[in-house]
C-alpha cells in the first residue's frame, strides 16, 4: 500500500483570491472605522448647533429691542441648521 502524501491532497487557493479576501477584510474594517468617525462628526456637529441655539436664545431673552433683528436672523439661520441636521441624522 502506498503511502497518501497529505500536502499533495491540499487544494490551495490562488493567490489573488487570497488578496480579494486580505481587500475584504481590510475594507470591513475601515468601513467600521468610517462609521465610527461619522458618528463622532453628527454628534460634534449636533452639539455645536444645539449650543448656539441655546447661546442665541439666552441673548433673545435678555437683550435690547435694538438688536432684537439680528440676534432672530442669526436664531433662525442656526434653528433651521440644526433642525435639518436633525432631519438628515436620524
Amino acid at each position: 500500500m502506498k503511502s497518501l502524501d497529505v500536502s499533495a491532497r491540499r487544494i490551495s487557493l490562488p493567490v489573488s483570491v487570497k488578496q480579494q479576501a486580505v481587500r475584504l477584510y481590510c475594507m470591513t474594517q475601515k468601513i467600521a472605522e468610517d462609521k465610527e468617525l461619522v458618528k463622532s462628526d453628527i454628534e460634534s456637529k449636533l452639539h455645536f448647533y444645539f449650543n448656539k441655539h441655546s447661546g442665541l436664545l439666552n441673548k433673545v431673552l435678555n437683550t435690547v429691542s435694538g438688536e432684537m433683528a439680528v440676534i432672530i436672523k442669526k436664531g433662525l439661520y442656526v434653528e433651521m441648521k440644526f433642525t435639518s441636521l436633525l432631519k438628515a441624522f436620524k
